[in-house]
Formats: structure tokens, sequence, C-alpha cells
């Protein structure tokens, strides 16, 4: 977004500088000379001159280059803001999203959790309904592999909340430039 506006303010000041190319420029340019008499009579008198020009350019007959000029500079702040506008709507969007994802995967998450505490208190009932004799070795297992089903699912909800996390974090201008090398780990 950054880059974005940096480039948009670079095409205004463009079209600023076109535009000022079509004012009649004055430049005054002066010269003042003195001179003494260094060996001689000490009472002589020096010479001073002045003398000044004025310069004036006015644009008659590149008149139609500089609207020209104009119109490009014109047009290019036009696609820079263009491209500003896109750039923070991306940006907005991309922050939105990231913001849902976490919402998500908070909400995930915790039902994965609940998810796993209900299992658990499922296999430890099958446990000991097994070791009293009253449930078959296959339901104690059903409900073992339930158990370790709902693991899988909660950890499988924690990366993604991890990953919906950090890309809230990048969303809003965090993390590390991949736009610089990244050092080498010398290798052992």
């Amino acid at each position: 977004v950054a880059r974005a506006e940096a480039q948009a303010l670079l095409a205004a000041a463009g079209v600023s500088n076109a535009r000022t190319d079509l004012l009649p420029r004055l430049n005054l340019t002066g010269a003042i000379l003195t001179s003494d008499a260094l060996i001689g009579d000490p009472l002589s008198a020096g010479a001073t001159f002045a003398t000044g020009t004025p310069l004036i350019s006015i644009p008659l007959f590149d008149w139609g280059a500089r609207f020209a000029r104009i119109r490009e500079r014109d047009a290019q702040f036009d696609q820079a803001l263009l491209q500003y506008h896109q750039t923070v709507t991306q940006a907005v969007a991309e922050a939105s999203n990231a913001l849902v994802a976490l919402d998500q995967g908070r909400l995930r998450l915790a039902s994965a959790r609940r998810a796993e505490i209900a299992a658990e208190t499922t296999a430890r009932g099958s446990r000991a309904a097994f070791g009293a004799g009253i449930q078959s070795l296959p339901d104690r297992l059903r409900s073992e592999q339930q158990l370790i089903d709902a693991n899988l699912t909660r950890v499988a909800a924690e990366a993604h909340a991890a990953r919906a996390a950090i890309s809230t974090y990048r969303a809003f201008g965090g993390g590390p430039s991949f736009e610089t090398p990244l050092r080498e780990v010398p290798s052992r």
C-alpha cells in the first residue's frame, strides 16, 4: 500500500512539473566586477562594473508538445491512482479474509477440543466397561479410534488456527520482508 501511495504521489508531482512548464519563466543573471591596482599608485581609484541581464522564456513554439506532456502525465497519474485504489481494496479484502479465517480457526479449534474431551470421556468409559467385561473388544477399539481421530482433528485445527493467525499478522503489515535476501545458515 505504501509503495502504491508513493507511486501515486510521484505521478502527481510529475503532473505538477508538466503544468509549470506552460508558464513563462523569468531568469535574472548578473555580475559585479571590481578592479583595483595592486602595484603602483595606491591612491588611484579602482573601477566597479555591474551588469544585469533579464531572460524571459515563453513557451510559444513548443506549446503543443508541452500540452501533450501534461496529458501524458495526467494519464500516468490516473493509472497510478487506479493502482493505488486497487492495492488498498486488495489489502482491505486480504485483512478482512484473514480476520474471518482467524475467527473461524478459533471456533473450529474450540469445537475440536470439545470433541476430543468427549471422545476421551467415551474412551475412558469404554476401557472401564471392557475391564468389567460388559463391552466387547471391537467396541473398545472403536472408541479408541474415535479418540485418535479427535486428537488428529484437534491438531489439524491448531495448525489451521496458527496459519490464520500468521496470515492476519501479515495482512496488517507484520512479518519479514522477502525483498531482501535471507542470510544463509552455515552448514556444519
